[in-house]
């Protein structure tokens, strides 16, 4: 039996979607619809309002992952919430270039399905939209085919829309790193809270962690599955209880699951 429009009406239901707000001529938004034999997900889409935040804000939603064999896509974005990562919109401000969104579609190895993008005619014509499939390291133009035929080849797909003034390899280059990198935190030194840049050039487990100089853990900012990408955690300088840890020097590992890890220190004023 195939399993037609059930996220959608879940989040209707429960009230997910009544934050989402369309805009002014300013914003756009366009909706990627995924279609399949096993199951059409319609509850997932992207774009620019005035008003939004590169953060987490009332224009994106959290969307349910069904514990059920069905296909989904969505925006996986453990930097906005390590408990809750998977979003069914990811909306920012407007840009002057260029800027990119990476989503997941999960899906039954051996599936065959469609992804169609709807409301392309909405973006700004001076820009161009491409997509970027992580696996294959191909490229399609969404203005002169919106529609994108695949089978499944892992439980998890990554991919990245590009929208962009200028189409060239280093908009590729930028958009999916081309190596896993733990990258210098800033402000450092901190008082009040700091930024933790990382890259991921492959899909794969991240965990992000800070340890004190007697080498105890005390604080799990990540653990999940990441797609390639570039994310942001912030470290307020709390311990996984809440409670505000001393003046120090203390250390951010990235940690893969192949033993390989990465630190760097950040030292913490009061």
């Amino acid at each position: 039996m195939k399993f037609t429009n059930t996220i959608i009406a879940f989040l209707l239901l429960c009230g997910i979607c009544s934050t989402v707000v369309y805009g002014n001529s300013s914003s756009w938004r366009v909706q990627i619809v995924l279609v399949s034999e096993s199951g059409d997900d319609n509850a997932t889409w992207f774009g620019v309002e005035p008003d939004a935040s590169v953060a987490l804000d009332d224009f994106d939603f959290r969307k349910p992952i069904l514990p059920i064999p069905v296909p989904q896509v969505y925006f996986y974005r453990p930097e906005w919430d390590a408990d809750y990562s998977a979003f069914g919109a990811d909306v920012r401000p407007a840009f002057n270039d260029s800027a990119s969104w990476a989503f997941t579609v999960k899906a039954t190895p051996g599936l065959s399905f469609q992804l169609i993008f709807s409301g392309l005619d909405s973006v700004d014509s001076r820009f161009g939209v491409w997509l970027f499939d992580a696996h294959n390291r191909m490229v399609q133009d969404l203005r002169a085919k919106p529609r994108v035929d695949l089978t499944a080849i892992h439980d998890m797909h990554s991919f990245r829309i590009l929208v962009s003034m200028h189409y060239n390899p280093d908009v590729l280059k930028y958009a999916v790193p081309s190596q896993s990198r733990l990258r210098p935190s800033y402000p450092n030194p901190f008082c009040r809270a700091t930024t933790i840049p990382i890259q991921i050039a492959n899909e794969t487990w991240v965990s992000v962690n800070i340890y004190n100089i007697a080498g105890r853990n005390i604080r799990q900012l990540a653990n999940g599955w990441f797609t390639p990408g570039y994310y942001q955690f912030q470290w307020n300088g709390n311990d996984e209880a809440g409670r505000p840890v001393a003046s120090g020097i203390y250390v951010v590992q990235l940690m893969f699951p192949n033993g390989l890890r990465m630190y760097r220190n950040v030292l913490l004023l009061k």
